[in-house]
């Protein structure tokens, strides 16, 4: 009899590992504990406890979802080493720690709106393919080791430092690294290529020395470091935009030849020349250029051809954009543009010397009339 009890118990146990499963309190939680492999989805919701635990499950086949608790403090499943669908946690705002120190393998990982989590015992992912963490207060994370990812958002977590992907080659889809701590630095040692948009916001330091290929906009904006550097970077399919960089004074992309969208370098305060080393071997734009800042020197050693229009602004005095224009002018297929700083040597932009001769004409031709006039009146009986 004893015997048949305690089959039926660990037959219901065992039941409990393979459906879906919401865990509300620590005793919930508990009557997992006979699980080392869960199959379906977990969800961890409403819990009016401060802490849950769960020792001893490994893995699950299906989704972690912790969501929605405005009590829980901290959360720990030592034991977990892999999620195959979502580990989600979300909304759990008076969260402060969790602990998945096991856990390497996951498909979506996202952390989102726990404002209040300061501290995250992790273990390094090697394998995943969207990585979101967004609106905590996490002041570092452990280094990502995948080698391939489709999609990273890191966002408005303002304390966050240290961003790593110390092994991450391929980006199959995009990257959205903004908003985080002003001191916030990215590494990407072995990158090679960013098929989807990628943008990077207030950083103070960046590193992607080995990108060869990106194939969607690249937006980097409002950073302090000071050098853009992408030696490697041969094809770039869609726009680059570099703006409002405070720190930044020099950029490297020495071996693009071809940009598919459009080159957009504004507001960037140190940045006063765009030199035969920022873009030496860039030939063919098919967008359109907009330069606009302290410009003292722009030269692009190779340039043959842009489809879209050309706008050079600087507040220097130092161009000359009647030399700058006839260089420029030729090769570009849209509207041409140049204005430097008034008083200088180099007068106003090609449209405003357009403006001035059609003046000159106008007043010339003006003149010539007044004239003619004066001599037929002097000439005639009618002059008074």
């Amino acid at each position: 009899m004893k015997f048949a009890i305690y089959s039926l118990f660990l037959a219901l146990a065992s039941a409990q590992c393979d459906e879906n499963f919401t865990i509300r309190s620590q005793s919930d939680a508990s009557r997992l504990s006979g699980c080392s492999k869960f199959e379906g989805q977990l969800t961890i919701d409403d819990v009016s406890e401060t802490s849950i635990s769960l020792s001893g499950l490994k893995s699950i086949s299906g989704s972690l979802v912790i969501q929605n608790n405005f009590s829980l403090k901290s959360i720990s499943f030592d034991s977990l080493t892999s999620v195959s669908d979502n580990f989600q946690l979300q909304n759990n705002t008076e969260l402060i720690g969790i602990s998945f120190p096991a856990l390497t393998d996951v498909d979506n990982f996202q952390i989102i709106y726990n404002p209040n989590l300061k501290q995250a015992s992790m273990g390094v992912i090697n394998k995943v393919n969207n990585y979101q963490i967004i609106q905590t207060s996490l002041d570092q994370i452990a280094p990502v080791s995948a080698k391939i990812i489709t999609n990273i958002e890191i966002t408005d977590n303002s304390f966050l430092i240290p961003i790593e992907f110390p092994d991450l080659v391929n980006n199959t889809g995009y990257i959205n690294i903004v908003n985080n701590n002003p001191s916030a630095t990215v590494s990407f040692p072995n990158l090679m290529s960013i098929r989807g948009n990628a943008t990077f916001r207030n950083l103070d330091g960046f590193e992607a020395k080995n990108l060869t290929t990106v194939s969607n906009t690249l937006n980097i904006l409002g950073n302090t470091f000071e050098k853009i550097s992408f030696k490697n970077l041969s094809t770039m399919e869609k726009d680059l935009s570099i703006t409002n960089n405070t720190g930044l004074s020099s950029i490297e992309i020495p071996i693009l030849k071809d940009l598919g969208g459009g080159l957009q370098i504004l507001s960037n305060d140190k940045l006063t020349e765009i030199s035969t080393n920022s873009f030496t071997k860039l030939e063919f734009i098919k967008g359109g250029v907009t330069l606009e800042g302290a410009f003292e020197n722009v030269v692009f050693p190779a340039l043959k051809r842009v489809d879209g229009a050309f706008k050079l602004t600087t507040t220097s005095s130092n161009i000359t954009c009647s030399a700058f224009t006839t260089k420029f002018k030729p090769i570009v297929k849209g509207t041409f543009k140049c204005d430097a700083a008034k008083g200088s040597n180099s007068g106003n932009s090609s449209t405003a010397d357009k403006n001035n001769a059609v003046s000159n004409l106008t007043h010339s031709y003006a003149t010539t009339l007044v004239v003619a006039f004066l001599s037929f009146a002097i000439g005639s009986k009618y002059f008074i």
